[in-house]
């Protein structure tokens, strides 16, 4: 259980939460443990309210998310999301508060770099160009290209997010099936019934949903939390399925308007070898199981490739600007 070393690192943002934060939300996803109550004897008396937001049963990190924002007083502008796995570092509230009294109204959320932890030691510093550097990515194609290329830079566990642009674009995408080879070829709809659902790269279509649809991002160059690399969690998981790399198409053709003609090629080729690479390594070590997941993932590489080249060709790329805002204003 990681939920104590987090609002333990919260807590010692001191003053802080008191001069920027009017409260702190637990948004318990239907935890069957001791969960809130070791939240709740922990916070005691802090510095600002503890609340806790409790669902009935686990909905999944999108749709929590989106239904914590949901349940937000009409008087809050801004939210500071963390997540439970992760820790922030000092300076994380004041930092983001200060980006957030000075942005004007067409930045939709502010972010910053992270600590990777691996086993308890920290494996990466994270960008090192300090807390007064602040560069703004602006809405359009160049910068929704250039982010499909390299990757999500916007780790909404660091971020200040605005609930207006929030809602906007639809917050998280908490009910997007993964393609398979027919849907990603346009023979069928999305498999019945609960097809596996957009779990790990969600953040990424949110960002750039963003930038789809005109609001604009501010990145400090400069560590806000501890992002904790665990064996059991979501991404690890994900990776060993390779399930990272299949959703990383899916949301590239949600939004490959952007792209040119050879970044397609581009983009398929890096997948391409980087699930080469690791059905190789887990046939060295005698994985089968993963190596078995790499075969089944390659036509689905494949099938993107044809469905993005063929729409390109037709003139029928694709550019999400938004989605329904699905979460549900609950009362806190």
């Amino acid at each position: 259980m990681t939920i104590e070393a987090t609002l333990r690192a919260i807590l010692a943002q001191g003053d802080e939460l008191s001069r920027n934060v009017d409260f702190v939300m637990l948004s318990d996803d239907g935890s069957t443990d001791d969960t809130v109550g070791i939240a709740e004897r922990l916070w005691g008396e802090g510095p600002v309210p503890l609340v806790v937001r409790r669902a009935e049963r686990n909905a999944g990190e999108y749709r929590n998310v989106n239904g914590a924002i949901a349940a937000m007083p009409g008087h809050i502008r801004w939210v500071l999301i963390m997540h439970a796995d992760n820790e922030p570092l000092p300076g994380w509230v004041d930092l983001l508060a200060r980006e957030c009294r000075r942005a004007d109204d067409r930045v939709a959320s502010i972010c910053g770099s992270w600590h990777v932890v691996v086993e308890g030691r920290v494996k990466h510093l994270g960008d090192s160009r300090g807390p007064d550097y602040v560069e703004r990515i602006e809405a359009g194609n160049d910068n929704i290209r250039s982010t499909l290329l390299r990757g999500c830079w916007w780790h909404n566990s660091t971020a200040a997010v605005r609930i207006e642009a929030w809602r906007a674009v639809g917050g998280h995408p908490q009910q997007t099936p993964v393609e398979g080879v027919a849907q990603i070829l346009g023979l069928r709809q999305p498999r019945e019934p609960s097809p596996p659902m957009l779990r790990i790269k969600g953040d990424w279509d949110t960002l750039l949903r963003f930038l789809e649809s005109g609001w604009d991002v501010l990145y400090i160059g400069h560590p806000l939390i501890r992002y904790h690399d665990v064996p059991t969690g979501v991404s690890a998981g994900s990776i060993a399925r390779h399930g990272d790399l299949i959703e990383t198409l899916q949301v590239a053709r949600r939004h490959d308007r952007a792209l040119r003609a050879g970044d397609v090629w581009r983009l398929h080729a890096q997948v391409a070898y980087t699930l080469l690479r690791r059905f190789g390594g887990a046939l060295g070590r005698g994985q089968l199981g993963r190596a078995g997941h790499a075969m089944t993932a390659a036509p689905l590489v494949l099938a993107s490739l044809l469905a993005m080249s063929s729409r390109r060709f037709a003139g029928r790329n694709r550019a999400l600007a938004s989605i329904p805002f699905m979460a549900e204003r609950s009362p806190l």
